[in-house]
């Protein structure tokens, strides 16, 4: 080391020491004169490495409508508070706090979205220890919509905004697609926050459908939109075929409120009734009724509903259908229990089933059904005994004296009750062809399978027995084998069993637990792999059911969708034709198979 650096060092530290002394003596001469100086303690908040990320970066208003806030390399455990709309320290608002993790300074927390005008707004985060502040931007979109949702033609509805430039005019359009186009429906003026509300109508004429409602800030040039659904006219009836003198059940939508309709059949000049819509904008009219005049013979007739002060009009046909009936099972044994439906009787008459029918007086009654509000029987009769071969069944109004007949063959052979069921259910087994009196094994699958109980045939060979069909028993084909004991005669019939969820919650009480599953279970549901995939509308909110070998969904939109349960291919679809919104699941009527579904409007 040489003179010149000693000499250098030196002087640095002599610098220093006069430093340090002069500073102490400032430091004196300023207490000594009562005011007291702190020397800076600088801190580089903003070059800390704190980063703040915010999700989503822009977005409408909505007071349902969360903003994410993460962020990382905070002092481990300290306080960080989020500041909306901050400009510098002191300003914004505090919207919420998180505490940094012990890691790498992190936390992730949210708020809702402030309501102010529309803009590009700071938020921040401030570590409450360290000062480190970080920063991201947020854009604030207008929100616009309107109640009801829907309405008849010249409805009004009230439009409501928020979050629009704070003291602009908005003007509201209908189909807007940009400058200049677009029908004004009306003008609003907004608060600070750019929030309004404004009354606006339909114009006649409208074409029923989804119609674009959109609101256009005069200043800013921001628009929010909206979709309103502009009904169809509609007349509905329950049901739409029957018999002469079936009482209809008529409902209406799409008039304007408390407007009156009159309704005329089959083309009349007068109007057999008048309804009237109720008060809401939806121009509904409640349920009315009408009854089809007796003796009006088969055919299609119109019913019109006008409006007597818009002119709206829409027709909806109603059928009068031929009387006919059908067997679920053309032959079968002894004991068979046949499922029976027919139809073009009169509403409630009683309708006789007449075995070996040879014309009026003939024929011995075996059952009776009631016939519905339109003329439909669903019902079932038990095969009597009879000799092999083919009979005639009648089926016979009471009142009306409308037969319908059938061709029923008693054949050798094994029926059960119920040819689709679920496991540990109850079916009945019948059986024609075994030795007078013998006894009768009655096994699942073959003759090697379980035995599931013993028959007695009576005197002609006939058999007809109570079976329980074992829990255990997968789902899917199967056979009831009857063999006699001393004949060896062997019969057998097919059963499906089946373990269908028709119903969102299964049940009624919506217990959401499947009694009849054997399949599925804690040990292997999460084994489970993708089958096939089927398609649906956007937003799909509902809930699929299965039953009868079918997968049934409803989309957004109101179209039910018929998957085939095993390939996952469609079936079959059907629209609604309402434009309402679907958010629930369909119900499959065990009885009948119909499927129902709603729609929300």
């Amino acid at each position: 080391m040489n003179e010149r650096s000693h000499i250098h060092k030196a002087r640095g530290r002599t610098s220093r020491k006069w430093w340090a002394i002069t500073m102490l003596t400032l430091t004196f001469a300023m207490i000594a004169a009562g005011v007291l100086v702190t020397a800076p303690h600088f801190q580089a908040a903003h070059a800390s490495g704190a980063t703040l990320t915010v999700v989503p970066k822009s977005a409408s208003y909505s007071a349902q409508t969360g903003i994410v806030v993460k962020g990382q390399h905070y002092a481990a455990g300290e306080p960080v508070k989020i500041y909306w709309n901050y400009t510098g320290p002191g300003t914004g608002t505090l919207v919420a706090t998180a505490t940094a993790n012990a890691t790498k300074g992190a936390f992730t927390t949210s708020f809702p979205v402030p309501l102010n005008p529309t803009g590009t707004y700071t938020i921040a985060g401030v570590g409450q220890t360290s000062g480190f502040i970080a920063t991201d931007t947020f854009q604030l979109l207008p929100q616009l919509y309107g109640i009801p949702e829907a309405g008849g033609a010249n409805s009004a509805f009230n439009v409501y905004g928020n979050a629009f430039a704070g003291g602009e005019t908005v003007n509201i359009y209908s189909n807007y697609t940009g400058p200049g186009t677009g029908t004004l429906l009306g003008t609003a003026s907004g608060d600070p926050n750019g929030s309004f509300i404004v009354k606006v109508t339909i114009p006649t004429g409208t074409i029923p459908g989804s119609l674009p409602i959109t609101g256009v800030g005069q200043n800013s040039s921001t628009t929010a939109s909206f979709p309103f659904v502009v009904y169809q006219p509609t007349l509905t009836l329950a049901p739409l075929s029957g018999s002469s003198g079936t009482l209809l059940t008529m409902t209406a939508y799409g008039f304007q409120k408390n407007e009156k309709i009159n309704i005329f059949w089959n083309n009349g000049l007068t109007p057999v009734l008048v309804g009237k819509t109720d008060s809401n904008v939806y121009g509904y009219m409640p349920p009315t009724t009408f009854t089809v005049p007796a003796g009006t013979t088969q055919g299609v007739y119109p019913l019109k509903a006008v409006g007597q002060t818009s002119g709206t009009t829409v027709t909806t046909n109603f059928t009068i259908i031929t009387p006919a009936s059908s067997f679920g099972l053309t032959s079968g044994p002894v004991g068979a229990s046949v499922n029976v439906s027919g139809q073009g009787y009169n509403p409630n008459e009683s309708v006789n089933v007449l075995w070996g029918y040879n014309g009026p007086g003939t024929g011995t009654n075996i059952a009776s059904f009631t016939a519905g509000g339109s003329g439909l029987i669903n019902g079932s009769f038990t095969v009597p005994t009879a000799s092999a071969g083919a009979q005639t069944v009648a089926l016979v109004g009471a009142i009306s004296g409308i037969v319908t007949t059938n061709a029923f063959t008693v054949a050798t052979g094994l029926a059960v009750s119920s040819a689709r069921t679920s496991p540990g259910t109850n079916v009945n087994v019948a059986g024609t062809g075994y030795q007078a009196n013998e006894s009768v094994n009655i096994y699942l699958d073959t003759t090697s399978g379980t035995l599931l109980t013993t028959a007695t045939a009576d005197a002609n060979g006939n058999i007809s027995q109570v079976v329980t069909l074992p829990a255990s028993t997968q789902p899917g084909s199967h056979n009831l084998v009857g063999v006699g004991q001393t004949s060896t005669t062997s019969l057998m019939t097919s059963v499906t069993l089946d373990t269908s969820w028709g119903n969102y919650g299964f049940d009624p009480a919506q217990d959401r637990l499947n009694p009849y599953e054997n399949t599925l279970n804690t040990s292997n549901a999460g084994s489970l792999n993708l089958k096939w995939t089927g398609s649906m509308a956007k937003n799909f909110q509902g809930s699929p059911v299965y039953a009868n070998g079918t997968i049934y969904a409803v989309s957004i939109t109101g179209t039910l969708n018929a998957f085939d349960a095993t390939s996952g291919a469609l079936k079959w679809k059907f629209s609604s034709k309402t434009n309402f919104n679907n958010l629930a699941a369909p119900v499959v009527d065990p009885a009948t198979g119909m499927v129902f579904f709603g729609t929300i409007g």
